[in-house]
């Protein structure tokens, strides 16, 4: 039997014809507790029309025989994983009888937006509280993002080259965590050097890009790329919500709270990654199995300088700047400009996702009714509405900035959608994990960066509304530049092709089920 795309699908009863085939000489038992896992994985209802096969005795390589490790690397990978890219079709997203690998995707998408949402902005309102200026604010949030610039990337290149993105997960995140709670106690955060210095040591431990690129490459496999919005959409929701109860504990609790917030939501995304992420996929077991080497670092550096793929970098630079000077200094300018509350300031965030949610669950359809070129042009202008907006603002018309506030969704989920369909055709094989932390690293460090330094001076020596009208003429420079390459014909980014070997760790598994039929 075959699927639509012409690729071999197995039956139930062929799955356990194969199962319960005489194992070779030298290969593992039948009753090997790895078979019978996998067994029960098909009878059980699986997910999945291929079966989880990477342990069955007609595919285990003869490299593992003996390498408890990488079988069981294999084993628990397969619970979850498909082992044919591009071949899977859900049966049933919903189903309550496996684990279903999409929901978990969700869940941590959704965790890690809910702890971000107790530190990410209200960190600039402590920053505040320990008596620091606007420009002090912005050095801090300019020296996490460039030290973030060689970071991100570095462990992004470590989990692709050791493969094993989910070690590098933990460990980065644990460290990072530690770091932020160390800022609770007063010995850590009663000096301007000790914050800056904390922050950076922070920032060193950031793999920002991992869990997207996990996504990606899972959705990648069942050709369903496109759909990434739908998982990311989980940590727009807990990002808003979660940023709208965190002004008003922050104003009835004190900002101690955040701390113990922020650890427990940490701890309990670490624990799940832990638990139920496979230590290995089935792509990374079984390259490591079959001695299959990183491809050189010379393939990733090419596959990043190609002209469309710089001019990608830069604008998502651009981007990033723009998005620095409101979440490192916007709660700043409405307490000091407006004595604003912080639950105002946390509904200003709740706002922000509103536009995000729609955009993300339907960014499929948008992607191919748009475009990624229009879907950026519509983001810029967007953004520099909402600039100019800002820099308008009075007492009187304070509340009018939860409406200029929507207008971040628009920005933020046609910017993203279009980035990650993009990144998801330029990744090189091999390097899919280090592609997407330095898409991010160049958004959130460089760009990011740049815009908490400059942003922050220039706040301070102008004032921030004279700032944020001059991020809106920025923008709307960025955009003429990009409407005209546009209309000239020099680039497009919708004629982006996928470019990208499709890699086939699992090959020789699924060679043997193309055997069995």
């Amino acid at each position: 039997m075959r699927s639509e795309t012409g690729t071999p699908v197995l039956s139930d009863d062929q799955i356990n014809n194969l199962l319960m085939r005489p194992s070779p000489a030298g290969s593992v038992p039948s009753n090997s507790p790895h078979v019978s896992q996998s067994r029960s994985a098909t009878r059980t209802g699986p997910l999945y029309k291929t079966s989880m096969l990477a342990s069955s005795p007609a595919t285990v390589p003869s490299e593992t025989r003996g390498n408890k490790s990488l079988q069981n690397g294999l084993t628990s990978s397969s619970r979850l994983l498909t082992t044919e890219p591009g071949e899977t079709e859900l049966l049933d997203e919903d189903s309550s009888s496996c684990f279903n690998i999409f929901l978990l995707l969700k869940v941590l998408f959704f965790l890690g937006g809910l702890s971000g949402s107790t530190w990410g902005r209200y960190c600039t309102i402590f920053y505040a509280s320990k008596g620091l200026d606007p420009f002090q604010i912005g050095v801090i949030g300019g020296t996490m993002p460039f030290v973030q610039l060689i970071a991100q990337p570095f462990w992004g290149v470590i989990a692709d080259k050791f493969r094993n993105r989910k070690l590098v997960f933990m460990f980065t995140s644990a460290l990072s965590t530690l770091s932020i709670l160390s800022l609770a106690y007063d010995e850590f955060s009663d000096r301007y050097w000790k914050i800056l210095l904390i922050s950076a040591i922070t920032s060193a431990f950031v793999s920002g890009g991992i869990i997207d690129a996990y996504a990606v490459d899972e959705l990648k496999k069942r050709g369903r790329a496109d759909d990434y919005g739908r998982l990311r959409l989980w940590a727009a929701v807990s990002w808003g919500s979660g940023n709208c109860i965190m002004g008003f504990i922050t104003d009835k609790y004190g900002f101690s709270s955040v701390f113990y917030i922020f650890g427990g939501f940490q701890f309990f995304n670490l624990v799940l990654t832990g638990y139920f992420i496979p230590d290995r996929t089935v792509d990374e077991a079984a390259a490591i199995v079959g001695g299959k080497s990183s491809p050189p670092l010379s393939v990733l550096l090419v596959a990043l300088t190609r002209m469309r793929v710089l001019v990608l970098l830069i604008l998502i630079g651009v981007f990033g700047a723009g998005f620095a000077v409101v979440d490192r200094l916007l709660f700043v300018y409405l307490i000091d400009s407006f004595q604003a509350s912080k639950l105002l300031c946390g509904l200003t965030v709740g706002m922000t996702v509103l536009f995000e949610l729609p955009i993300f669950y339907y960014g499929k359809s948008i992607l191919k009714t748009m475009g990624p070129q229009v879907m950026m042009a519509i983001a810029m202008v967007a953004f520099l509405i909402r600039m100019f907006g800002y820099a308008i603002l009075t007492k009187e018309t304070l509340n009018y900035i939860l409406l200029l506030e929507l207008l971040h969704g628009l920005t933020f989920a046609m910017m993203w959608t279009a980035t990650v369909s993009i990144v998801s055709k330029i990744s090189p094989a091999g390097w899919k994990t280090a592609t997407m932390t330095i898409v991010q690293a160049f958004m959130y460090c460089l760009g990011g960066g740049t815009g908490s330094i400059v942003g922050g001076w220039a706040a301070q020596r102008y004032g921030f509304q004279t700032m944020y009208r001059g991020t809106g003429v920025l923008f709307c420079a960025v955009l003429l530049v990009h409407l005209t390459a546009w209309g000239c014909g020099l680039f497009n980014f919708g004629d982006i092709k996928d470019e990208r070997k499709q890699e086939d760790d699992s090959g020789a598994q699924y060679g043997a089920l193309e055997n069995a039929e």
